[in-house]
């Protein structure tokens, strides 16, 4: 990552910066990376049984059933729970729509100060929409971040103030969606069937 290769690169395309920089290349442990998903999920699903298995390293969590009076410690709470038990760092995102939900978890996971752990429930958004690229929005992707810079929208902060209409001309349906879930409308619900 800090040689600025993105996740999932094709290792050929990268040999010159391997060898410049002396990457060593390992092959991937697709049981032991199974084995930890399940022992994570596991230890999610005794949290809430209201989960959705997103991929094989992320969930989402429904809250809304439980007694929590400061979601910052919690998610502290969880986070540690999970270091204890399974071993590997994870970072926490808790916000009232999916979007910002990964979008504060991206955040917690590459801002130090942040411990692993963001909530957007009871904070001001703002702050994090003005600093995350229209590109790492869930659900832009590389094909509509060109058409929306040109319409000089650049972070997530720009992309909240289009309206529904114009939100769905550039972006279809999908798109007033997720300008919805910015402005912390959820239409994203948990999906019960495990992909």
């Amino acid at each position: 990552k800090q040689l600025g290769i993105p996740m999932g690169a094709p290792a050929f395309q990268w040999q010159d910066t391997f060898a410049r920089h002396k990457v060593v290349q390992f092959s991937a442990n697709f049981e032991l990376y199974g084995d930890i998903s399940r022992r994570i999920t596991a230890l999610l699903a005794s949290i809430t049984p209201n989960l959705e298995l997103y991929s094989i390293d992320e969930a989402f969590l429904d809250l809304s059933q439980l007694p929590i009076d400061n979601f910052d410690r919690w998610g502290r709470e969880v986070r540690a729970k999970i270091w204890q038990w399974v071993g590997i760092p994870v970072s926490i995102g808790i916000a009232p729509t999916k979007t910002l939900a990964k979008l504060a978890s991206e955040q917690a996971k590459r801002d130090t100060s942040l411990g692993g752990t963001l909530s957007l429930v009871d904070e001001a958004t703002q702050p994090y929409l003005a600093r995350t690229p229209i590109q790492d929005i869930w659900g832009i992707g590389w094909r509509l971040t060109p058409r929306l810079k040109a319409e000089s929208i650049h972070t997530a902060g720009d992309l909240t103030q289009l309206t529904p209409r114009r939100a769905q001309q550039l972006m279809g349906i999908r798109g007033r969606q997720v300008v919805a879930e910015l402005n912390g409308t959820s239409c994203f619900p948990l999906e019960r069937e495990h992909k």
